[in-house]
């Protein structure tokens, strides 16, 4: 699988932990993910509202460190 595919499935999967924790907090107890959702059903675990929020925000750090690399390299050079 190419890089630009696994971050866009990563951004993709980040927004729907994040969607599904706002339905939380707004009392929809809809447990599926969103349509979007990149992967196999069965890796869907979002937990409480909590916890999908650090899912979520641990797929998006996981596609901000490589962007801060790709700028720290072209700035020393």
């Amino acid at each position: 699988m190419a890089a630009s595919t696994i971050s866009a499935s990563f951004r993709l999967a980040a927004a729907c932990y994040a969607l599904f924790a706002q339905r939380q907090v707004l009392g929809l107890r809809k447990s599926e993910p969103d349509h979007a959702w990149p992967w196999n059903l069965r890796w869907w675990k979002p937990g409480d509202a909590r916890s999908a929020l650090v899912k979520a925000g641990a797929l998006i750090l996981a596609e901000i460190e490589p962007l801060d690399h790709q700028e720290q390299k072209a700035t020393h050079v």
